[in-house]
């Protein structure tokens, strides 16, 4: 007699057992096809420079932290590269946050367009806000 295994559960009839197994929900990206970029994640196909990444690394201490201890000077760089005022300059901690906080801060005046094939975690965001979030295919035969 076998006792009940979760893994054998989870591979189901592959290896001769009974039950359906469980499989991977597919994300719509149509698989990895080499050269493809796939504009509805957040990536980038290229990958960081050589110079990004040594000034990275210099820095990767530092990156378990929210950025309050260097919050000023970063704003201070921003603000001198772009001739800018303080009031100009908003800094997140990850893209997300910063278009949660513009769907409060301009979602109140209209709607938000956004494309339909898109990260959307923002958008549900905006509409359990009541913001107005209108989505446009990407070519006419979108659904």
């Amino acid at each position: 007699m076998s006792s009940f295994n979760r893994r054998r559960a989870l591979q189901g009839p592959r290896d001769g057992h009974g039950g359906a197994g469980i499989v991977a929900a597919d994300d719509g990206s149509g698989g990895d096809t080499p050269g493809q970029i796939r504009l509805m994640f957040n990536e980038n196909p290229y990958g960081p420079s050589p110079k990004a990444l040594a000034e990275v690394a210099k820095i990767l201490p530092m990156t378990a932290y929210y950025p309050g201890a260097i919050e000023d000077d970063l704003m201070g760089l921003f603000m001198a590269r772009h001739q800018i005022d303080r009031e100009q300059v908003f800094l997140a901690s990850g893209s997300n946050e910063g278009l949660q906080a513009a769907m409060m801060a301009f979602g109140k005046h209209g709607k938000v367009i956004s494309p339909t094939l898109t990260y959307s975690d923002h958008l549900h965001y905006a509409e359990k806000l009541g913001v107005a979030v209108h989505r446009v295919p990407l070519r006419e035969a979108w659904p």
